[in-house]
């Protein structure tokens, strides 16, 4: 088996100049790298925040033009609809009104009616009346 090795102070100072030599500049490179990633990182979400103001200002317009039509649509059924239930009362005043006339004219024909049998029986009474004279 192999004896252990000692290390001594100059060992380890040989070691430590070795990471500061050769480690320490690789670290500062990747500090410097990390950096730079984060400038970029912070120059894409600066890219996609814009971005994405741009489309929630084009959805809220759209959003808004959409509202503004539904708004008119529903005035343009309201006021359809006012107009369609003015002339539905109208028509159903005038279907009332006529209904009233045919009321009234049936009334005059049922007493036309009554009337006229009234004298038929009258007539009838009276030739009646003079053949049972008649005959006495």
């Amino acid at each position: 088996m192999a004896e252990p090795v000692a290390v001594t102070e100059t060992t380890i100072r040989g070691f430590k100049k070795a990471i500061q030599d050769f480690v320490a500049p690789e670290i500062r490179d990747l500090k410097g790298e990390v950096g730079k990633i984060n400038i970029r990182m912070d120059g894409l979400n600066t890219t996609i925040n814009t971005r994405i103001d741009g489309l929630e200002s084009k959805l809220n317009t759209r959003i808004d033009g959409l509202e503004n039509r539904f708004d008119s649509l529903e005035k343009l059924v309201a006021t359809q609809y006012t107009g369609f239930r003015e002339q539905l009362d109208s028509q159903n005043r005038s279907v009332l009104a006529a209904l009233g006339e045919i009321k009234a004219l049936i009334g005059e024909s049922q007493a036309l009616i009554k009337l006229d049998t009234l004298q038929k029986v009258s007539a009838l009474s009276e030739r009646v009346a003079v053949l049972e004279a008649s005959r006495q």
